[in-house]
Order: structure tokens, then sequence, then C-alpha cells
């Protein structure tokens, strides 16, 4: 039964259609949410200027569910963090030519994205370990080379050269104030010149680094010239609009002319198999021979909607998703609720799931569900509990009425 369906073009792509999105959005958030939450108006263009309609139409169609930006102000940028350096790494031209060549966003650039640009130069005032983060109550969170809990902290505290691995720096200078999603610092001078440090966090004069050789770290140091720069990260948001697959991938469709053929230029190669294949050791195929029971969240901001449509379309089985409650960024929780779909295997018989109907086809002939309705917030659903079954205590069914 598997629970998270795998798309040999979901990563990068799912990632960075969802920051775009954010940036351009991240003021109107609330008004959108008030629009798809039960007892609003139900449209979450109103009040949008052009780029804001587009780019919430953009990653809608992409397989976004709207109604998870609720969550906007936990959801962060996730593994994007992570999926970034691969991107420059893998495509290491396409950040030049996003900013130079016509037909990417750069080229001719909106106004949001020339405010949300940062290129400052300054020096490393001060290198800031984890002794002084805890000095300052500044929050760096979980850097590279150290441990997780209490256990894992104190023995680690103990190695020399642990302790002084940087957590953060103070520049002599602060940067703009941006929404800063990401970036990098780029080494002008010093021991670690010509080599590039990814930023998760701009906060003043203080640039707190994200996953990074704890080599590198080490050698930075005061008087060192820097560039705080977060040009490549906006320049990845788009990345998915130059990477146009087949037609098996009918999101893509809004990036393609009448003729059939991609509106945007495109890159030499497809990341998403790649990145597919060294995560999962293969490019799934969404074949399968058998029968199988789907159980994919509808609400998740991670994996959209349109992921498992190939396993859907090849194989006969039941595909049952269902949504679940989905955690957020950090250790915040969303909530959702929960929707059975079902899906017959033959004409004579269907199968049940999770009591989603008002009649349970393994109860004695006359029993019924019992629903009962509770409400949290501004949200209701319906709690189902089914006489031939236990009931499932955090399970949240929507009502088949």
């Amino acid at each position: 039964m598997p629970f998270v369906i795998g798309s040999p073009m979901a990563i990068p792509n799912v990632f960075s259609v969802r920051m775009h999105a954010m940036r351009v959005l991240r003021d109107k958030f609330p008004q959108i949410v008030d629009a798809v939450e039960p007892g609003g108006s139900g449209d979450m263009y109103a009040g949008l200027n052009e780029e804001e309609r587009e780019a919430l139409a953009e990653v809608t169609r992409m397989g976004f569910p709207p109604e998870s930006w609720f969550g906007y102000e936990t959801m962060g940028v996730h593994a994007f963090a992570v999926l970034y350096p691969g991107i420059v790494m893998a495509d290491p031209g396409y950040f030049t030519d996003f900013w130079t060549v016509p037909g990417y966003l750069g080229a001719n650039p909106p106004e949001s994205l020339l405010k949300a640009r940062v290129r400052h130069r300054s020096t490393i005032a001060q290198v800031i370990t984890a002794a002084d983060a805890g000095r300052m109550k500044l929050d760096v969170g979980r850097m590279a080379g150290q441990g997780r809990g209490t256990a894992d902290k104190a023995w680690q505290n103990l190695q020399e050269e642990t302790a002084k691995i940087p957590v953060a720096f103070r520049l002599a200078s602060a940067a703009p104030d941006v929404d800063f999603m990401g970036g990098d610092l780029v080494m002008l001078t010093g021991a670690a010149a010509g080599r590039t440090v990814a930023l998760r966090q701009l906060a003043g004069d203080v640039v707190v680094p994200g996953a990074a050789d704890p080599a590198v770290l080490a050698g930075i140091e005061p008087g060192d010239e820097v560039r705080v720069d977060n040009s490549n990260f906006l320049a990845a948001q788009t990345y998915h609009r130059h990477q146009v697959p087949g037609r098996d991938f009918p999101v893509w469709d809004q990036f393609r002319g009448a003729d059939g053929q991609p509106i945007y230029p495109q890159r030499p190669m497809l990341l998403g198999p790649l990145f597919a294949a060294h995560a999962s050791g293969t490019v799934q195929t969404g074949k399968f021979e058998g029968k199988m029971i789907v159980v994919a969240s509808l609400w998740t901001a991670r994996r959209f909607r349109g992921n498992p449509t190939g396993i859907a379309r090849e194989s006969k089985s039941i595909w049952a998703r269902v949504q679940t409650t989905t955690s957020g960024s950090g250790m915040s929780i969303m909530r959702s609720t929960m929707t059975v779909q079902i899906r017959k295997i033959r004409p004579e018989r269907s199968v049940i799931s999770g009591c989603c109907s008002r009649r349970c086809a393994t109860s004695p002939p006359g029993s019924k569900t019992v629903w009962r309705r509770r409400r949290a917030r501004t949200t209701s659903w319906w709690m189902a509990r089914c006489r031939c079954r236990r009931r499932l205590p955090s399970a949240r069914v929507s009502s088949p009425w």
C-alpha cells in the first residue's frame, strides 16, 4: 500500500513552482485562504494583480491544492534548500541564461523580482559559533556537523573541531531588508575564496548557512570579503517552466502553445528523472501488475495531486486517495480533513475503505454508518463510526451527503 507516489518529474519542479508562488503571493495569502475556506467567497483570485493571478494559476494547474495555503506561515522552503544546490551543480548555465536570455523571467524581470533580488557586498565582521549563538539567543537550528538530541550534542561539544564550526556570520554592513527565502554567500577573498555557501537565513547583518561543508565554513575568517547573493535562488523558482516533459504529464500543458511546443526555452536535459533515479535507484514508470490501494494526501504541499496519475492510468487496481493530517514545516502540524474516493473493480462489486459511505458493504443487511458532526475553528467535518468496524479515532471523513 504505497502512500507517497513517486513521479520522475516531481523533483525539483513541485518545489520550484511553490517557491515562485510563495514569493509573489506572500502578502496575499490571508485573503486567498479566506476565499477557499468554508464560508469564503470561493474566488481566490479576487483582489490580485496580473502577476499574482498568473502565479496562483500556475501553481494550481501544476497540482498544488489551494486549500493547503492555510499553512503558508509555516510552510517554508522544505526540501528545496537541499535540492537547490543540486540544480546549480547539474545545470549551471541556466543561472546565467535566466538573467540574460529572452524567454526567461529574469531577462525581462517584473518589479517584484527586482525588489526581491539581493547582491550585497560586505566583509565578515564576526564568526559565530554555536556557543556564541546561544549567548546571542540566535536561533540557527541544526547545522552540518551537529548532532541531534542532548546526548549527541554533549558528546560532540567535547570535540574541538566541531566546537569551532561556525553556525552563522555577522557582516560589517546589513544586507537590504527583503523577504529572503534562500541564497548564497559567495566568498571573494580569504582561504575559502571562490567557494559558495548556501544561505537559509538573512537577518539584518547576520547570515545563517544551510547545508554546507564544515571544512569550508571553518575556513571563513573575519575580514574576508563576501557577497550575499540570491540571484540563483530566485532563478531556480521558475526552473519548472524550462523542463517540459512529454504528454504523459498533462500539468505541463500550460507551458505549451497552440502548436504543442513549449512556449519557454528548454534546458538540454530533464532533471526530474535524474533526481528520481538518485533518490530511489530507478525511474518510476507507473506500470504495475496486480491490485493496489494507493493512499495519497489530497492536501499535501510537497507532492501534488497530479503526480500519481501515471500509476492510476496504468494500473487497474483500486485507487483510494485518502487525505490525512499532514505535517508542515518543522514540527508544526497542518490540519486537514480526510476524503476517500472509491473506484469499482467490477460493476457488481465495490470496495469500501475507511467508513466512506452511508452503507458499509461488509456490514450485515440493514446496518448503516453512524455519522457525528464535529467542528473545529472554522472548519467542520464528519466523524464516521461503522458498526462493522472499530472507530478510527484520528480519521476525519467528509460526509457523503
